[in-house]
């Protein structure tokens, strides 16, 4: 998961938009975009980057989803969800694999008004040879140790956001995930 922790003075925040698109890779493939794929998950529409000459399960590749609208609500100094990163490990031909891919995302608050921010990120993708057995064919996605605080004045209120790692919650971060040969796996971005 990644997650972003804010510190301030005022009181409760609210998170009103997050929206991600991919904008680029290192390495790949026959690199495909593709915007608004349906999903159960957070604004119920999820960006996907593609790549890989496939094997016979299609391509590998990353997808995020933002996890409002609606609204989500925290305090500051809270540490809270923005989205879900998906990874899509289909097997594909040696060669065919991204070695990063770069993410941006948008997010806007409505409370307070005016506190928007654009961040970018870039994923690194270790695509391991399709080897029977995990882990030689899991999958590994991690991102920098970390990544530089962005702060914001609102009104004479400074806000600071950090990415802090990916996770099932925001009490066991990690800053790498393992994905599976085969499969769509998902972690929560905080």
């Amino acid at each position: 998961m990644l997650v972003f922790g804010m510190t301030g003075t005022a009181g409760a925040l609210a998170l009103s938009t997050v929206d991600g698109a991919w904008t680029g890779t290192t390495g790949g493939y026959n690199v495909n975009y593709l915007s608004g794929v349906a999903v159960a998950y957070g604004n119920s529409l999820e960006d996907q980057v593609r790549w890989g000459r496939p094997t016979n399960q299609g391509q590998s590749g990353l997808g995020f989803t933002g996890i409002a609208p609606p609204d989500s609500f925290f305090d500051i100094n809270e540490i809270f969800e923005i989205g879900q990163l998906r990874h899509f490990n289909a097997p594909i031909y040696a060669g065919s694999n991204a070695t990063a891919a770069f993410l941006t995302i948008s997010m806007s608050f409505s409370d307070p008004d005016g506190l928007d921010g654009v961040f970018d990120f870039t994923f690194e993708i270790d695509e391991t040879p399709n080897e029977p057995g995990p882990p030689a064919s899991d999958d590994i996605i991690t991102f920098p140790s970390s990544y530089t605080p962005e702060t914001f004045d609102i009104n004479g209120v400074d806000y600071t956001l950090q990415l802090l790692g990916f996770g099932d919650s925001s009490d066991d971060l990690i800053d790498s995930f393992s994905s599976p040969e085969g499969g769509t796996n998902a972690t929560r971005l905080w």
